[in-house]
């Protein structure tokens, strides 16, 4: 088993635009993490 957990992009998606959708998809993906965990975005809570 190579990964954990798959985010698909449905449609196709031209080459060049393909950075700016995966990062807009990791980009929520962390805040609702975050945002589960109780911190905020970059560990910027915390105070070391």
């Amino acid at each position: 088993m190579y990964v954990a957990w798959v985010f698909p992009v449905i449609g196709d998606v031209r080459e060049e635009f393909s950075p700016l959708v995966y990062h807009i998809g990791a980009d929520l993906f962390a805040s609702f993490v975050a945002e589960d965990l109780g911190r905020m975005l970059f560990q910027s809570d915390d105070p070391v």
